[in-house]
């Protein structure tokens, strides 16, 4: 408990001090990153705002779903028209590179093996398709993908290539659907050679009858550690809430506090399927995969 305070303390005095536009009675907008969908994304995140607001009344939260689709979550940060956002660690971190946003937090995720807060991405085919066992037997295939905003759905899988000696960019053909159920959608009829979605996807349609396990196969196939799911790649930390701008001090304190507090079996922690929120992971591993990738603003690029 000692520890995880001191965590705390360096973690509040690291946000900016400086209070601009908001005020204490104010209206604040977290938007989120709908990667399944925005209908998904509102039932899962919308008793966050209704938790937030409630706990630090007078004080709103409204959830704001952005798709990937015309770079929706992208242009609310530049544009200052959300005042929080939880994403994917490659969009945050694309977005901190440029000076957009703070981590106050990282999710916890449940799973059958316990509490974990790292997760990367599964690379997918048809079953048939025993020629392609690895990320170098995706030169000149056809991949579908999510976004290539999303760490999961690309960002990971472009590393391993890379480290595989294939740069995908160079010598695949690339499609953005996104969202990530499209991409198994997609190899299901056949319209690609394969695609890439985050780990625990397959396991979460699976659960919902969307999806037979034999009815897929996983390229590149990793064990790390005791992580439970269905995995091709490295593992990273888990999506954070970050503060957009200059957040004012106290507010961001105020956030913080509250999601760390949040208690594993409140309604708003069950609903989003996590298991609460913890102090912010080290995104160092993900600006590590931007310099070997090339991704990131230009002038980050290597």
């Amino acid at each position: 408990m000692i520890f995880q305070s001191i965590l705390l303390l360096l973690t509040l005095s690291a946000i900016p001090l400086a209070a601009l536009p908001s005020v204490e009675n104010g209206h604040y907008k977290v938007g989120v990153l709908a990667y399944k969908g925005k209908a998904d994304a509102i039932d899962r995140w919308k008793e966050h705002g209704h938790y937030l607001s409630k706990q630090l009344a007078p004080l709103q939260f409204e959830i704001v779903p952005l798709s990937y689709q015309g770079n929706e979550m992208t242009r609310a940060v530049v544009e200052r028209k959300v005042d929080f956002i939880i994403t994917n660690p490659g969009h945050y971190t694309e977005l901190e590179l440029e000076g957009h946003v703070s981590r106050l937090a990282t999710r916890r995720m449940i799973s059958e093996e316990g509490v974990i807060d790292q997760f990367g991405g599964v690379a997918i085919t048809l079953p048939r398709r025993t020629e392609i066992n690895a990320y170098s037997g995706f030169a000149g295939k056809h991949i579908v993908i999510p976004s290539k905003s999303s760490l999961g759905g690309w960002q990971v899988h472009l590393r391993e290539a890379i480290t595989q000696g294939v740069d995908l960019r160079e010598v695949a053909s690339v499609t953005e659907l996104k969202n990530h159920r499209k991409v198994v959608q997609a190899i299901l009829r056949g319209e690609a050679d394969a695609g890439f979605v985050r780990s625990d996807l397959i396991e979460g349609m699976v659960k919902k009858g969307e999806l037979q396990f034999n009815q897929v196969r996983v390229v590149n196939p990793v064990k790390q550690g005791s992580y439970p799911y269905l995995l091709s790649t490295r593992l990273y930390p888990e999506w954070p809430f970050a503060m957009v701008g200059e957040i004012p001090h106290k507010i961001a304190v105020k956030v913080l506090h509250t999601l760390i507090e949040m208690p594993h079996n409140e309604e708003a922690a069950i609903v989003a399927g996590i298991a609460g929120w913890t102090i912010p992971g080290n995104y160092s591993t993900v600006v590590d995969l931007f310099q070997e990738a090339g991704l990131g603003p230009s002038d980050f690029k290597v």
